[in-house]
């Protein structure tokens, strides 16, 4: 099936421990409810918000990987065309310890997942025509 946008189910909820979710650097559960999840894997990526540093955009993720949790910070920007479409770049930041995970399934995971994730407004995500990934 592949990763999609969503809200997190019930059933998710009630499987996964959301509170030892934390924020990477606030060390806080931050729950918005809404995920890029690839159920058959066990695998998604959760967003913590972003704010502005030096002209960029960073964005902090949490990714679940089948129990685990690893904090990603990327940056991201978006072009927009005369006709409204998006394009959208990613560029890593930092991973935090991916342990048993190989860093280059981790990072195909990562781009598959934030290929859906698209861009940071859930409004303009049906707009996004090309990410691209600066790792």
């Amino acid at each position: 099936m592949g990763f999609v946008n969503e809200n997190i189910t019930e059933t998710d909820k009630a499987r996964i421990d959301f509170s030892n979710i934390k924020h990477p650097i606030y060390k806080i559960s931050i729950f918005h409810g809404t995920w890029t999840v690839d159920c058959e894997r066990d695998i998604a990526l959760i967003p913590f918000g972003g704010g502005r540093e030096r002209g960029e955009n960073p964005w902090i993720f949490v990714m679940y990987w089948q129990g685990k949790t690893i904090d990603v910070l990327l940056y991201g920007s978006v072009i927009i065309d005369p006709e409204k479409n998006i394009e959208a770049t990613w560029r890593l930041g930092r991973i935090g310890p991916l342990e048993e995970i190989s860093q280059e399934e981790f990072l195909k995971t990562l781009k598959e997942a934030l290929f859906t994730y698209g861009i940071m407004t859930m409004q303009l995500r049906d707009k996004v025509k090309t990410v691209n990934f600066e790792f």
